[in-house]
């Protein structure tokens, strides 16, 4: 068993593979709301304030990363910049793909576009225009059973009325990572402040951002 997120090994690894067959993939989508919302709790050592809990519920997701960073290091600050950084890079994607024609350009803003609403299917096209955003972490190729990114994974049982089984949960046995979509909520939040889509920016990330 072989666990990576690291984006130029797993290309390497696919690529140089025996056989189709010979590598199953397992997907680590994002935590579930029950579960996300437990573990802030436990890297914050305290019971978070109503802000934080609205923040994490609405922005940030279930990416343990991000939850520790800002519940034990950095604070909702943290929030901002990380935003700001990923619409900077978009930008700098946009303008690199304009040197090679503006149609690419506008190619590229078509899918960012459809991006902050949905996944996309992964075809040959789209990795073409979106591959270096992948590789820079900004999007990912993810599985469209467990994404976890638009909307939230269901908690299995406990209090939370969750269901037991394959439709819960944040990961499971993926046949292929069949989509490419933001990395996390916050990408995702990035990536609508990059096309100008700031109306749909959860109200509690635009409060705390000004945006």
């Amino acid at each position: 068993m072989l666990v990576t997120g690291e984006y130029r090994f797993q290309r390497r690894l696919m690529r140089y593979s025996p056989s189709p067959d010979y590598i199953d993939t397992f997907y680590l989508g994002e935590m579930t709301r029950g579960d996300a919302l437990s573990l802030y709790r436990y890297f914050r050592g305290e019971e978070p304030r109503e802000e934080e809990k609205v923040v994490v519920e609405q922005g940030v997701g279930g990416h343990p990363g991000l939850l520790k960073e800002i519940a034990s290091k950095w604070g909702l600050s943290y929030v901002c910049r990380y935003v700001r950084r990923v619409q900077q890079i978009v930008v700098e994607h946009r303008l690199s793909l304009a040197e090679d024609g503006e149609a690419l350009a506008e190619e590229l803003e078509e899918m960012l576009e459809k991006l902050a609403e949905k996944p996309l299917a992964r075809t040959a096209r789209r990795v073409e225009v979106l591959d270096e955003l992948v590789e820079r972490g900004v999007l990912q190729y993810g599985c469209s059973v467990y994404l976890g990114i638009y909307e939230w994974n269901r908690d299995c049982g406990g209090d939370a009325g969750g269901v037991e089984g394959l439709e819960c949960g944040g990961g499971g046995w993926c046949g292929g990572l069949d989509v490419v979509a933001p990395a996390n909520r916050l990408m995702r939040i990035g990536l609508l402040l990059a096309v100008d889509r700031r109306p749909e920016i959860p109200e509690p990330v635009r409060r705390l951002c000004r945006v």
